[in-house]
């Protein structure tokens, strides 16, 4: 008798941690990628990276969803969301390389006249070349792989000097901003 309920609450136990990893990936990330008004986005690029090599990825589907079910290492990853206009790219930083991710990103529309949203946008860039660098990448490879984004921001007058920041550590040249 001992040995059924051991057998049955053996059993149990697998079948509640089967329940509980149903639908979540095995050392990946899943999640839904959103605009600021909570709408899927589709045909977003989602990248795990280790270091400055792309390790997985997909594009999101229906209503904004993605899966990447598994890639291979344990080690620190972080994951890129976007490089599709008018998106600002968004970054999820130092993830841990094992177990399950479920994450849903907003991303930031590029050229909105919202100013919060512009400085978070620039703060992002800024914050993505900085943990970059801290990763041993060359400014040169940073500049190219992202330089065409940069290059994209548009931002009032009165933002235009930390625009000019950014763009100067993406190797862009300052925009001429003209005396109000």
């Amino acid at each position: 008798m001992r040995t059924l309920g051991f057998m049955a609450t053996a059993l149990t136990t697998a079948c509640l941690a089967l329940a509980l990893s149903a639908g979540t990936p095995a050392n990946g990330v899943e999640g839904f990628v959103y605009n600021v008004q909570g709408e899927g986005l589709e045909g977003i690029r989602v990248q795990v990276w280790r270091g400055e090599t792309a390790i997985a990825s997909t594009t999101t589907m229906e209503r904004g969803r993605y899966n990447i079910p598994q890639w291979s290492g344990d080690m620190p990853v972080r994951i890129s969301y976007g490089g599709r206009a008018p998106w600002a790219t968004g970054w999820e930083e130092s993830l841990s390389g094992k177990g399950n991710h479920r994450i849903n990103k907003v991303l930031l529309k590029v050229g909105t006249a919202d100013r919060v949203a512009n400085a978070l946008i620039l703060q992002q860039y800024q914050q993505n070349f900085a943990v970059l660098r801290a990763y041993g990448i060359p400014e040169a490879a940073i500049a190219e792989q992202y330089g065409d984004e940069v290059a994209r921001l548009e931002v009032p007058r009165a933002q235009s000097l930390k625009l000019n920041e950014v763009r100067k550590l993406y190797r862009l040249e300052p925009l001429q901003v003209t005396p109000q």
